[in-house]
């Protein structure tokens, strides 16, 4: 998949989230917090989003990994920040 080249990125919205799972697996845990991000924004399979202003041709959904805190040997809770980012070409 080929990059998006521009020459400005605007954040419209951003929202942090945790994914808390009992076993490690950094994989799993993006791909849980990918999931939940669409939903916050009400972004469905084909792009459109009942909550945000989203246009399919210029946005796009980017899920950070902010930390991991790990509580005992069976408690992993993942931080991530997922953000809406608009891509402008000047």
């Amino acid at each position: 998949m080929a990059a998006h080249n521009t020459d400005r990125k605007d954040i419209l919205t951003r929202k942090f989230l945790q994914v808390e799972r009992s076993e490690s697996g950094f994989d799993k845990a993006c791909d849980a917090a990918r999931k939940l991000a669409l939903v916050l924004f009400g972004i469905d399979e084909d792009g459109h989003s009942d909550r945000i202003e989203f246009i399919r041709t210029t946005d796009c959904v980017r899920v950070d990994f902010h930390n991991l805190e790990m509580y005992g040997a069976n408690l992993f809770v993942y931080t991530f920040e997922a953000l809406v980012v608009r891509n402008v070409e000047s």
